[in-house]
Formats: structure tokens, sequence, C-alpha cells
């Protein structure tokens, strides 16, 4: 855990470079940081959530309040080997809301092979990093959570595999 930590640590910290104190870049812009970078705990998803996200998204980061928009810096996904790889599904993102590929992408994409091209005694990771321009972002998000989906089509046959999630986010104020 400590390893992964560090990754997800080092990896937000090469974004940080390129804008000055107390901004991050996104989506190529630096931007303000209204609030501190926070680390969501990290939620771990079973074979059946995975195998039902493309029409259950789960939820990985909580609503922040009114007038905050939660802006996902990096996430780094963890898929451990069970009895049998996933196969189907599509590229893995996070959505804003729960409405699956109808709500606004958050991240970036992470393709399926995480998920479907590994075998017993492995690990696969894969990170992603937020997507959205302030323009291509409607309606406003503002008081929204994360949830985790996959474009296509579910995810099928994968058993006794888990899915973690680590992500560092900021709340912004107001309308990203």
């Amino acid at each position: 855990m400590n390893r992964l930590l560090f990754l997800l640590i080092a990896f937000a910290a090469s974004v940080f470079g390129a804008c000055p104190s107390g901004h991050v870049l996104v989506a190529g812009k630096c931007v303000s940081i209204v609030s501190r970078i926070l680390i969501a705990p990290t939620v771990t998803l079973t074979a059946a959530q995975v195998n039902a996200m493309y029409t259950t998204p789960v939820l990985i980061i909580p609503a922040q309040g009114a007038g905050l928009t939660t802006v996902p810096i990096s996430c780094i996904f963890n898929a451990v080997f069970g009895s049998a790889a996933f196969t189907g599904g599509g590229n893995i993102f996070l959505t804003y809301g729960a409405t699956s590929q109808a709500s606004p992408q958050a991240s970036s994409a992470v393709s399926p092979i995480l998920l479907t091209s590994f075998s017993a005694n492995q690990m696969a990771a894969g990170t992603a990093t937020h997507a959205a321009t302030p323009s291509a972002i409607t309606p406003p998000v503002q008081n929204s959570g994360l949830y985790l989906t996959n474009a296509t089509a579910v995810f099928a046959v994968g058993t006794g595999s888990s899915l973690s999630v680590n992500c560092l986010y900021y709340p912004q104020s107001g309308i990203l």
C-alpha cells in the first residue's frame, strides 16, 4: 500500500511542476486550488461490482458539498487476479454522477486490458487523470460524486478478482 501511495503522489508531483504554487495542471491549464489536495480512501470493488459497473457505476469519491466540484488529479487502478480474468467491458473511467455513460466524463480512460489480459499470480495497474475541460462539462457538476464505470458493455466472467482505486483530488469552488 505504501508503494502505491508513493506512486500516486509521485505521479501527481510531476503534474504540479508546470504550474505556480497553489495551482495544478488540469486539461493543459493551470487551475487555482481553493482547498487542499485530498487523498480519497481506497475503494476496492468486488468481481460482482466490476461485472456490473457498466450498468451500476460504483461511488469512488462522494460529493464535496454545495458549490464544489470534485476534480480528480490522478487515480491509480490496481487489479489483482482471482480465478478467472474478466472478458468484454470497455474503457474504464470516472464520471460525475451515477448515470453511467450519460454522465460527464471526469477522467481519462483506462484500457479494459487492465482487467482482461492477466492471469494467475499477476497484478495489473493503470492510471487516469482529469480529462474534461471546463467548456466540455455540461450540465454543471457541482456537488456530484465521482463514480467508476466503463464504456461499451458489461464485463463478464471475472471471478475472485478485485480492483482497487486510489485517487488524489481537490474540491474546486464554482463551476469547473
